[in-house]
């Protein structure tokens, strides 16, 4: 589950706003004591279902309640969505009420896409066969009985699903849910809420808190479910010997008490339920003895932070989680920064991150559809979101100091791409495809053409004192889906008389690493080479790897590590095998022509 959007009332200084946007790495930008992060403490309100009097808007009504209400995205929300749980939009989406007087929740409710007719209206508070029973025969329905199998949640998939076919008039409507009703959900879709990793700026990383134990659970509970046939081996073994006792305990008593007729000590064993707290302590070269975290400084709190969500990311524990961190940058070296943003990155691919800051760093790899702007005005809270305004971006990054890569004025040719290590893969590969190095051909291969702020801001740079030179752009495959930046980078290109923008016709740069030096870089790796010549070139590679990989789901960077050292051995043919539709040669050739006549029509001018 991840949050799609956010509505809040009367908390902290948010009097009032309504569905707030947020993507799977939202960063909130804003200067000091504007209220970045106020959303990620009323996500954990939300979540903890706790408050505090300091969370109440000030000077707010006593007769009305905060309220916070998130939709959240379920990953399986086609599969669900005719079972009367989901809005209009097809989220999850809950309400929750926090009393202003006893600074308690008050009440929980959801929203539900269906029927305008009341008596046919939130049907998961219905008794599971009268009620049921009876709007399965008014409707002439057949009917869905126990003896079948059926249970209730195909009673109320099959009401639903002939109402919304028989095309009543459907709107949102919202019902109260209690903990049972709630209980009871869960078990139907097996559906648990996200858990919430939350580190406020100054916390001091109590590893005993509910933020870090919940995911040495977690990870216990990975450990149970990898060795399930031991598992089971295990508490079958120490429930017969508990049975044994058990028996031995009633023979005895029996004898004291001859009319007892049997005893009950309910004393069941399993191993799934016997995780009970963690601690941890950290010795350095100049600890004489071992101290716990918390009691270590801000920085070294900071560096196991890191360290934690890499194990996590790496271990194959990271679904159904809602990083908010505050201020991730705090106490952190720039080169343990970049570490950091690469971590939330990887752990933002299967949950979602939500970070607030004042770095640079951070905000210029955020893609500008990902960034909200905090301002205060007359002590309210204003949040802004995605926008085609792009003055928007532009004051984020004037605030933020967020600087564009300085362009050399006497380059013929610049190509964009999306990081450093495309840079590398453009040079190898422009060199064996064509035979030319690109000092050859005076071309400036920088990075710009991702959809963060940073290639934003260097590509309103690069509008504002483009001379002579033309330019083209180069992306991964996996960006053709992401219309926005794809229309983009055509209008930037047409509207700046530079060549078309090359998508590239696979997934990412790794795709096109041979085979053959794959399986010898990564030679650590148990796997076929056939198995990596039948990988599919719409897909990470990494991801494809990792699939024979023991432990997974974890999410290896076994090619990403050494891509840089495999363009650089690649040869001519190699390269030209896997550029095998040509089209990449092509797009090189196409720059090669337009340096070659800039060139020539500069030396025509200086003869003349």
């Amino acid at each position: 589950m991840k949050i799609k959007k956010i509505s809040i009332k009367n908390f902290r200084g948010i009097k009032s706003l309504e569905d707030l946007e947020l993507s799977d790495f939202t960063t909130i930008v804003g200067k000091n004591d504007a209220g970045k992060s106020t959303i990620l403490y009323a996500i954990r309100a939300f979540i903890d279902e706790k408050v505090e009097e300091t969370d109440f808007y000030c000077n707010m009504p006593t007769d009305e309640d905060m309220e916070i209400k998130i939709s959240f995205q379920i990953f399986d929300s086609q599969m669900i969505k005719n079972y009367a749980l989901l809005d209009k939009e097809q989220l999850l989406t809950i309400k929750k009420y926090f009393d202003f007087n006893k600074k308690a929740l008050r009440k929980t409710t959801y929203f539900v896409y269906e029927t305008d007719c009341e008596k046919y209206q939130d049907l998961w508070k219905k008794d599971d066969t009268k009620e049921l029973d009876n709007i399965i025969n008014e409707l002439g329905l057949s009917p869905k009985p126990k003896s079948l199998k059926c249970k209730k949640i195909d009673r109320i998939a099959h009401i639903y699903d002939h109402l919304e076919k028989d095309d009543i008039n459907f709107m949102d409507h919202e019902h109260e849910i209690d903990k049972n009703l709630m209980k009871e959900i869960k078990a139907s879709f097996n559906m648990e809420p996200p858990i919430l990793f939350f580190v406020s700026a100054d916390q001091k990383l109590d590893v005993n808190g509910t933020e870090f134990s919940s995911y040495y659970k977690q990870l216990f509970n990975k450990i149970i479910n990898d060795n399930k046939e031991l598992i089971n081996e295990i508490n079958s073994k120490v429930n017969t010997q508990i049975d044994h006792f058990t028996n031995k305990l009633f023979e005895n008593l029996h004898n004291k008490i001859p009319q007892l007729k049997n005893i009950n000590p309910e004393m069941t064993f399993e191993i799934a339920k016997a995780y009970s707290k963690v601690s941890l302590e950290l010795q350095t070269e100049n600890d004489s003895k071992p101290i716990p975290i918390e009691n270590k400084g801000a920085g070294v709190r900071r560096l196991v932070i890191i360290a934690l969500l890499e194990t996590i990311r790496d271990v194959g524990v990271n679904e159904n989680t809602i990083y908010a961190i505050e201020e991730p940058e705090t106490y952190l070296h720039p080169s343990a920064q970049k570490d950091l943003l690469v971590v939330l990155n990887d752990l933002s691919e299967t949950s979602q991150v939500i970070v607030t800051t004042h770095s640079p760093f951070v905000a210029g790899e955020t893609p500008i559809q990902s960034l909200i702007l905090v301002e205060k005005h007359d002590f309210c809270q204003n949040y802004k979101g995605y926008s085609k305004e792009y003055d928007l971006y532009t004051k984020i990054a004037n605030d933020l100091g967020v600087k564009p890569h300085m362009l050399q004025k006497n380059a013929d040719f610049i190509l964009f791409v999306e990081g450093k290590d495309d840079i590398k893969f453009v040079e190898h590969s422009f060199m064996r495809l064509t035979g030319y190095n690109l000092k050859d051909k005076n071309i400036e291969v920088i990075p710009g053409s991702g959809d963060n702020l940073k290639s934003f801001v260097l590509i309103d740079y690069f509008k504002q004192f483009k001379t002579h030179f033309s330019f083209s752009v180069i992306v991964d495959g996996d960006k053709k889906n992401n219309e926005k930046l794809i229309n983009f980078l055509y209008e930037f290109c047409n509207d700046n008389n530079g060549l078309h923008p090359l998508i590239l016709p696979k997934c990412e740069i790794e795709n096109y690493c041979h085979p053959t030096l794959i399986k010898r870089y990564i030679s650590t790796v148990a796997i076929d080479y056939s198995i990596i010549v039948g990988l599919d070139d719409q897909k990470p590679i990494d991801d494809q790897i990792g699939l024979y990989l023991p432990g997974y789901p974890y999410r290896g960077k076994n090619v990403k590590k050494v891509n840089t050292d495999i363009f650089e051995a690649m040869s001519k043919e190699q390269w030209e095998e896997m550029d095998k539709d040509g089209k990449l040669k092509e797009f090189y050739l196409e720059i090669i022509r337009t340096v070659d006549c800039y060139q020539r029509d500069m030396r025509n001018t200086i003869t003349q």
